[in-house]
């Protein structure tokens, strides 16, 4: 009997350990794919725009109250390090799929992860210490060009494109 029951484990887990697993993932229309940037990068609302057009979209959809992250105020942290620059979370696919919320430090961060991980061209994180603020710049078109997740906001050169930090500081033509 001990045999029998022995022998019939064994053909179970053997069984067990050669099932085909399937880990799928269900997508809709309405949402980007964000298992990658590369993913991201081709939702069907921008994967055929270019320059501020795409920047655009892609910024509307991230600020969206539905499909966006959100300035919570607060960050997401992971793990066990005390630093706070490694605690918290700024990595692009983690902030798109599982906490979507946090502030500056973190959404910052963030976009310029996705406009480098998308291919739009290079970004940066601007530190904004007079007023304990952090924003993204990404350059193209030959020009740098602000986004701000935290704060939803935007400038606005006159023909409409969209203008970086610098511009808007000295310009009262740049809309808001």
């Amino acid at each position: 009997m001990r045999y029998a029951i022995s022998l019939t484990l064994a053909l179970a887990l053997v069984g067990a350990a050669s099932a085909a697993e399937f880990a799928p993932r269900v997508l809709s229309p309405q949402r980007a794919d964000a298992y990658s940037m590369k993913t991201f990068a081709e939702f069907h609302r921008w994967k055929d725009l270019t320059g501020d057009a795409k920047v655009w979209e892609i910024y509307k959809y991230l600020a969206d109250r539905k499909s966006g992250i959100f300035p919570m105020g607060a960050g997401a942290w992971e793990g066990k390090d005390v630093m706070y620059d490694y605690g918290y979370i700024r990595d692009p696919v983690k902030m798109i799929n599982v906490y979507t919320a946090g502030y500056c430090d973190m959404l910052g961060p963030t976009m310029e992860g996705i406009m480098k991980g998308m291919g739009i061209g290079p970004a940066r994180t601007v530190n904004l210490p007079d007023i304990s603020h952090v924003v993204c710049e990404v350059f193209y078109d030959g020009k740098w060009h602000y986004l701000d997740l935290d704060l939803r906001a935007v400038f606005r050169r006159p023909d409409g494109t969209l203008a970086s930090m610098a511009e808007a500081r000295p310009s009262p033509a740049v809309e808001g």
